[in-house]
């Protein structure tokens, strides 16, 4: 299965430390997803991790977005785990219970997601992607909903990734989107 790609291309969380976050989940996330936080992890020794909740009605902003690193284990037949040996990022999800990162996206900033990023393909005409009820992955639409954390669709690219044997040689499709509502 391949997991979605995320490339914050220019984004205020990069130098303002109050939109990141580190978060768990009782389900694999992958990057991309978005999500809420309402609480706090109720695990000893998680003083500062927030819990992911699937957005709901009333509650389709102020979503976050999982952005962690895309650091591939492999396990080993022994157990052993290995980490990024395995540099293909659509091999990476942050795992159940898994302390993850998470960004506050801000309108203006400008990122690219890979298509697994979202819960259908995009069709002509989609101006904007949106969070869903009750759904980790945003959703396209043709018009901007109004009340839901939304992206505007600025154009269709590729994120180039290597196969292990030389950089780039396989492209993956994304869209560059603009936030317009957090």
């Amino acid at each position: 299965m391949a997991y979605a790609i995320v490339k914050p291309d220019r984004i205020a969380a990069t130098n303002q430390e109050a939109l990141n976050r580190s978060v768990v989940s009782a389900s694999a996330i992958e990057n991309g997803s978005v999500f809420n936080l309402n609480s706090k992890s109720t695990v000893t020794g998680y003083g500062e991790v927030w819990t992911a909740t699937w957005p709901t009605t009333g509650s389709l902003t102020g979503a976050w977005m999982a952005m962690s690193p895309e650091i591939v284990d492999v396990a080993a037949a022994d157990g052993t785990k290995y980490r990024n040996i395995n540099a293909d990022p659509r091999n990476f999800t942050n795992s159940a219970s898994a302390v993850l990162d998470a960004v506050k996206l801000q309108p203006g900033d400008v990122i690219t997601l890979s298509s697994d990023a979202f819960t259908g393909a995009y069709a002509a005409g989609s101006t904007h992607a949106t969070s869903a009820f009750q759904n980790w992955q945003l959703q396209w639409r043709d018009f901007d909903p109004g009340d839901a954390l939304t992206l505007k669709y600025l154009s269709t690219t590729y994120i180039p990734i290597g196969s292990g044997s030389a950089f780039g040689d396989t492209r993956v499709a994304a869209y560059k989107l603009e936030v317009i509502r957090s």
